[in-house]
C-alpha cells in the first residue's frame, strides 16, 4: 500500500514470520537513504506513514529520523512555545545566540539579573514628563522662582534634544548633548549637574532602576575663569546718585553686605537688623542653603535708614535686572555682570585681609573666592568703598559727589 501527500509518497509492506505473525513496515527515502519502520498492525503502520508523508512534504525531514522519546520531547517544546508566539527554530536560534555570549552563565540567571534591573513595576515616563515631575516637585518643596525658571529652561533645552522615555537615554548621549551646547565650561557643568539631579530623580520615583550611572561617567567640563570686573568707588557713587529711592536698598545690599542678586529678591525686610550691626540670611533665601550672619558697615546703615521697614520684600521690582540696567544707562555706565557682589568681595578682602572670613560672609568657598571673584585691590580703596554713604549724612564717611543722572 502507497500513501502519498503531495509529491510525497511512503509504502507499507505485509511480512509474515516463520511462526506465523504478521508484521507492517513502513518505507520510504531520506535523501539518498531508505527509512524503515516496522510496526505490529496494519493502523499502526498508516498512522506512522501518514505522519511520514506529510513531514516528507513539508520539508520537515529532521523529525522523521528522531526516536520515540525523542519525538515526544518534540512535542513537548511546541506546546511549551505556543504561548509565546515562538516557533521552535526562532526558539532554538535565539537560546543558541545568547548561549555563546553569555558562555558559563545560565541565560536564565541573565535574564533573571535583566529583570531585577528594569522598573516594569513602574509607568515608564519620558524625559519631558520626568522634568516637569521634578520641576513640580521642587515647587512644592518651596523653592524659589528664579531657581525654578532657571530649571525650566535648562531642561526643557534638554527634553527638546530628546523626545523619548528617559530609560532609553546613555550616558554617552548626555556627553554629546552637553558638548554641542557650545557654552562656556562652567555653563557646561551647570548643565551636567542639573541633568544629574534629573536621573537621580528618575531613579527615586522608579523610572530608571537603582544601579543607573546618572552622569557619574560624563566628563566635567574644563573650566576658564573670567575676567572678573568690579566697580571703582566713582562709578558706585554715581550709581547710588542716579538711583530712584525705591531701588537703593538692591543697591546698597548687594555693594555693602555682597548679596546675591536672587538672594536680596528673597530676603525681608525682617531679616535686616541694623540695630543689631547684622544681616541674617536664612537658609532657606541663601543659594548655599545654608545660613549666614554678615555683618553691617556703618555706610550700609545709612543707605538702609531711610527705606527700612518692620517686615516685607526688599526688591520692589519682580524684574530687578531691567531696573539696574536702566540705571546704568541713565549714569552713563556699562553695567558690569555680578558687579555689585564681585565688587564686595574684592573690597572686603583688601579689607579684612581675611579670604575665610569673607568666604563666611559671602557664601562661597575659599578656592571659589580666589579662583572666580577675588580682584586684589589696595587697602585704602577699600576704606573709600566702605565709607560710600549718602549726600545728607554728616558722620565721617565720603559723602556723593554732586552729579547728574546724565554724567
Amino acid at each position: 500500500m502507497v500513501v502519498k501527500c503531495g509529491s510525497a509518497s511512503v509504502t507499507i509492506y505485509q511480512n509474515k514470520s516463520k511462526d506465523g505473525y504478521f508484521s507492517f513496515q513502513v518505507r520510504y527515502f531520506r535523501g539518498a537513504d531508505e527509512v524503515r519502520v516496522t510496526r505490529a498492525n496494519f493502523d499502526q503502520a498508516r498512522e506512522e506513514a501518514e505522519s511520514a508523508a506529510r513531514n516528507l512534504a513539508n520539508g520537515e525531514l529532521d523529525v522523521l529520523t528522531l526516536r520515540r522519546d525523542d519525538r515526544l520531547a518534540y512535542v513537548r517544546s511546541i506546546e511549551v512555545l505556543k504561548p509565546t508566539g515562538v516557533d521552535l527554530e526562532a526558539a532554538a536560534k535565539q537560546f543558541a545566540e545568547a548561549h555563546a555570549l553569555l558562555k558559563e552563565i545560565p541565560l536564565i540567571d541573565a535574564v533573571r539579573f535583566y529583570v531585577q534591573r528594569q522598573p516594569h513595576t513602574c509607568q515608564q515616563r519620558t524625559v519631558a514628563e520626568t522634568a516637569a515631575e521634578l520641576v513640580q516637585q521642587k515647587r512644592d518643596m518651596g523653592r524659589c522662582e528664579d531657581y525654578l525658571k532657571d530649571m525650566r529652561l535648562r531642561l526643557k533645552r534638554f527634553s527638546d534634544a530628546f523626545h523619548c522615555k528617559i530609560d532609553s537615554i546613555s550616558p554617552l548621549q548626555v556627553e554629546e548633548f552637553l558638548l554641542n551646547l557650545n557654552v562656556a565650561g562652567r555653563t557646561q557643568n551647570n548643565f551636567r549637574r542639573l541633568i544629574g539631579t534629573l536621573l537621580k530623580f528618575a531613579i527615586k520615583r522608579g523610572y530608571l532602576p537603582k544601579d543607573h550611572p546618572g552622569v557619574t561617567t560624563v566628563e566635567l567640563a574644563t573650566e576658564t575663569p573670567g575676567d572678573v570686573e568690579i566697580f571703582s568707588c566713582d562709578e558706585m557713587s554715581k550709581l547710588l546718585a542716579a538711583a530712584d529711592p525705591e531701588i537703593i536698598p538692591f543697591l546698597a545690599l548687594g555693594a555693602f553686605a555682597g548679596l546675591r542678586h536672587a538672594e536680596i529678591k528673597r530676603i525681608d525686610w525682617s531679616e535686616i537688623r541694623p540695630q543689631e550691626g547684622h544681616i541674617e540670611l536664612k537658609a532657606k533665601d541663601a543659594k548655599t542653603r545654608i545660613r549666614r550672619i554678615i555683618p553691617v558697615h556703618d555706610n550700609l546703615r545709612l543707605w538702609l535708614a531711610p527705606h527700612a521697614q518692620p517686615h516685607g520684600a526688599v526688591a520692589p521690582y519682580a524684574n530687578m535686572t531691567k531696573q539696574i540696567l536702566w540705571l546704568a544707562a541713565d549714569a552713563g555706565l556699562v553695567w558690569k555682570h555680578n558687579g555689585l557682589r564681585h565688587s564686595f568681595v574684592s573690597y572686603r578682602t583688601a579689607e579684612t585681609q581675611n579670604i575665610p572670613q569673607v568666604s563666611y560672609e559671602s557664601g562661597n568657598s575659599v578656592r571659589i573666592i580666589e579662583r572666580n571673584y577675588l580682584k586684589r585691590v589696595p587697602p585704602d580703596e577699600a576704606r573709600r568703598w566702605f565709607s560710600i554713604a549718602p549726600q545728607d549724612d554728616e558722620s565721617n564717611v565720603i559723602k556723593l559727589p554732586q552729579i547728574s543722572a546724565a554724567t
